[in-house]
């Protein structure tokens, strides 16, 4: 159900505001411009995963191959050494370093077993931060008395949830709640990424259908995960990713809020320039 049209918008005097849509498209870097006026509070679901329930995991990884270490070993073992991950919203690649990628161990790549769960850890950890929207709105009045609030989601975000299910849970919470704008990304904007992905592959998370898919097209008789290059694979599939994940994020918009053209927002500068963009979007 579409929550709301453009006037009542208008009449809001504090506004909250979830953006959706692929990495790389622009939700962060709208974020950033309206924490910046000090009158919206920026969650991002990303760093929340990260920090609140991902942290442990990667610590204990960290300290594993640790242990590996001659040097490092022994100083672990008479806690003469502290070692714990280091977070921030502009900088998560060790949360990307934990997930990381499937394929052969002497390219840093992972066994499908160790990558599978990773990825279900990944999955459960994105929808505690999700459904922790709630609180950290109530603590953005009470405790920080911001007016506005803006739920940064994860690139990830539409492939922990069921789009098309009317009862989704974290759906149905976030759009009771905010209003859910879904940054297309057009032509230009999916070849960039591609681009960009192709420079750096990051890990990434996939959804179990998605990941199925992918192993029944990429392995064939003679191949398997140990044999294959994990940068490779995770190349191969980014761009099949976009494809898959395009109707989850429309079914979302469609039902749930409402579609913005990621490069009418890349334009913008300011609060107002945003909000003008939104109301005309909002019938």
């Amino acid at each position: 159900m579409k929550p709301l049209d453009s006037r009542t918008f208008d009449r809001l005097s504090g506004k909250r505001i979830a953006l959706i849509g692929m990495s790389g498209v622009g939700k962060t870097h709208l974020s950033r411009l309206l924490r910046d006026t000090r009158r919206w509070y920026h969650y991002s679901v990303d760093y929340r995963l990260g920090k609140a329930y991902l942290a442990s995991h990667i610590d204990d990884d960290l300290r594993a191959r640790a242990m590996q270490d001659p040097v490092l070993g022994p100083l672990l073992l008479v806690d003469a050494l502290t070692l714990r991950a280091k977070f921030s919203i502009d900088n998560l690649d060790v949360m990307s370093g934990y997930l990381g990628k499937i394929g052969d161990p002497r390219k840093g790549g992972l066994t499908r077993a160790e990558f599978l769960e990773r990825q279900r850890i990944h999955r459960n950890a994105e929808q505690a931060a999700m459904q922790d929207t709630a609180s950290f709105v109530r603590r953005s009045e009470t405790v920080y008395g911001y007016p506005s609030f803006t739920c940064d989601t994860s690139g990830s975000f539409c492939s922990v949830v069921d789009p098309w299910d009317p009862n989704d849970p974290i759906l149905s919470d976030l759009a009771a709640t905010h209003i859910i704008v879904y940054l297309e990304a057009g032509a230009e904007d999916e070849e960039r990424l591609i681009a960009r992905f192709k420079h750096r592959p990051k890990p990434i998370y996939y959804s179990d259908a998605f990941f199925s898919q992918c192993e029944r097209d990429y392995l064939c008789e003679d191949k398997n995960w140990d044999s294959v290059d994990p940068d490779a694979f995770a190349i191969w599939a980014y761009e099949r990713l976009l494809t898959f994940r395009r109707p989850r994020y429309e079914a979302i918009a469609d039902r749930w809020g409402y579609r913005v053209k990621a490069e009418e927002l890349a334009r913008v500068s300011s609060e107002q320039e945003i909000l003008d963009v939104l109301r005309a979007h909002i019938s």
